[in-house]
């Protein structure tokens, strides 16, 4: 993460070496474009999907709708050419108004692990009509994966946390009934794929029932799973 020193704003990086050299200089026209916003940031490669940054906000069409009847979130149209309102950034790089995000008490959530913590802190902000912007001429590049780990136990390790996180998020953020019915529903679709996995490949077996187990760990409320 990458501070600038004094100031208003934060810049959160995993990679602050994929940024191109007018990079700065483009971003500060952004922010004195918009003015007012929570969140600004640039394009990733290969990330994002021009269709669903333009009719949901780059939002699911399903978290789009719900958040638009239960929060009357609005999609903002009338911006300039290179900007557009979104509701969802990549969190790998982004410019953050930590004067706006401090007042209005809005913090990345410690509860959450590897996982989700983007969505969580997205979802605060929208929610409070704070405005996160997606700059389509400011490019970096995100090079997935930062720990070189291949083993099924580092896998089973993620997959738990991925479902612990998940339902953690969408329990928070959504209707508790509707979640519970999804996480019903996921459960019964990973102990088929069991049945099958366990005559058929024992390693996917393994995995899933990590997945299960990240799932039924958040229901019953147990701590997060270490290595």
């Amino acid at each position: 993460m990458s501070y600038i020193p004094k100031s208003k704003i934060i810049i959160k990086t995993a990679e602050p070496d994929a940024l191109s050299d007018s990079f700065f200089t483009k971003l500060e026209n952004a922010v004195n474009t918009v003015q007012e916003f929570a969140v600004i940031a640039p394009k990733i490669n290969n990330f994002y999907n021009n269709k669903k940054i333009k009719n949901y906000g780059n939002l699911s069409i399903s978290k789009f709708f719900y958040n638009k009847i239960f929060y009357k979130i609005k999609k903002e149209t009338k911006l300039s050419e290179n900007i557009n309102h979104v509701f969802f950034v990549s969190g790998s790089i982004m410019l953050i108004n930590k004067e706006l995000i401090f007042n209005k008490n809005i913090k990345f959530d410690e509860n959450i692990f590897m996982f989700f913590e983007e969505d969580d802190f997205f979802h605060q902000c929208f929610k409070l009509n704070l405005k996160i912007f997606l700059v389509d001429n400011i490019e970096a590049i995100h090079l997935d994966g930062s720990v070189l780990d291949n083993t099924l136990n580092y896998e089973c390790f993620k997959k738990w946390h991925w479902e612990w996180s998940k339902y953690y998020f969408l329990d928070k953020h959504y209707n508790k009934i509707l979640i519970s019915f999804l996480a019903l529903k996921n459960l019964i679709k990973f102990y088929i794929k069991i049945f099958f996995y366990y005559f058929l490949d024992k390693k996917k077996l393994i995995i899933f029932e990590s997945r299960i187990d990240g799932i039924i760990s958040f229901y019953l409320k147990k701590s997060k799973k270490s290595i």
